[in-house]
């Protein structure tokens, strides 16, 4: 199988590297894994083949010429896993026009070549999609609730959800909540800020009235290699999200205390202290499709710390048996 990802120097995508291309993986030998980033890799990584975007005079992204024209067989692959994005909630309300570039122009160039070419395309959302500034549904919102996305963020990932479902069958969308884990590439990683926090033993701001459904990145990549097996999933959309719903102050506090910190650093505050759109009060997500596909519910929040950031506990990445 020849997996195109974008992102593979960010966070989820260094992650998605590395399980796909790990010799414990006896499928590893079988897959060619094609990397397309804004910028050369900062390092070789001998496994992933990188291709770079081209940028036009106004500064627009376009597929590489090896991959926009007539692709040769050897480069063109069966699926596209799309993690790449303008991900900051600020960035996004201060430079809308290159939050619609990145999050929305961006995929429609991926889903066109998809049409045209007869690939699948894999693409990863969010829960801030929905407007979360009323009671969400008892459990977190369902693939059957209403969006609303209410921030520029929000909508442009909403954009790009409509040009995904236009691949029909071909198209998967992965809704995810709150990432966290150790981080594999330069990028850092979600927990990085609260590292550098630590470190200089600075006040840690937690919302304790936001309220999400935190997912470790490596139950997420999990999610996404049972896709690649089934090879089912297509023209649907999937909740990746972990099982408890919790503030951002009680998710730091659990960080501070796998990691050993003085919990006297968390800083308890208000959402609403925060510029721009209102943040959502609730975007909890109910993920019972993930955890059957899985086989299994996702670890708990302090158990998927304690495996990523101290290394001491273990998790299948095996899907569920697949039944008549």
């Amino acid at each position: 199988m020849k997996i195109l990802i974008t992102g593979t120097t960010g966070f989820l995508g260094s992650h998605l590297v590395a399980a796909l291309t790990s010799p414990s993986d006896p499928l590893s030998r079988e897959r060619v894994i094609f990397a397309l980033n804004r910028r050369p890799p900062h390092r070789n990584h001998a496994q992933i083949h990188p291709f770079t975007w081209e940028h036009t005079p106004r500064g627009e992204l376009i597929l590489p010429e090896a991959l926009r024209e007539n692709p040769a067989s050897e480069v063109l692959p069966d699926v596209i896993i799309h993690t790449a994005a303008m991900s900051s909630f600020p960035g996004c309300e201060e430079n809308p026009e290159a939050a619609h570039r990145a999050n929305v122009a961006v995929t429609e160039q991926l889903v066109a070549f998809a049409a045209a070419h007869a690939v699948s395309l894999i693409f990863l959302s969010t829960d801030l999609i929905f407007d979360g500034n009323r009671p969400p549904p008892v459990g977190g919102f369902r693939v059957s609730d209403r969006p609303m996305p209410r921030s520029v963020y929000a909508r442009t990932k909403s954009l790009a959800e409509a040009k995904v479902q236009q691949l029909g069958p071909r198209g998967l969308i992965l809704r995810t909540s709150l990432l966290y884990g150790n981080a594999l590439s330069d990028h850092g990683g979600p927990l990085q800020w609260v590292k550098n926090a630590i470190e200089q033993r600075a006040p840690i701001p937690a919302f304790t009235d936001e309220w999400r459904t935190p997912l470790a990145v490596e139950e997420l990549v999990a999610v996404i290699l049972c896709c690649l097996e089934r090879k089912t999933l297509g023209g649907s959309i999937l909740h990746c999200a972990g099982t408890e719903r919790v503030s951002r102050y009680d998710f730091l506090q659990a960080v501070l205390e796998t990691l050993g910190a003085d919990l006297e650093l968390l800083s308890p505050t208000s959402r609403t202290t925060v510029g721009g759109p209102p943040r959502p009060a609730d975007v909890s997500l109910a993920a019972d499709e993930m955890s059957a596909l899985l086989g299994r519910p996702p670890l708990p929040i302090r158990a998927a710390l304690k495996r990523s950031l101290g290394g001491s506990s273990e998790n299948s990445t095996d899907c569920a048996p697949v039944t008549s």
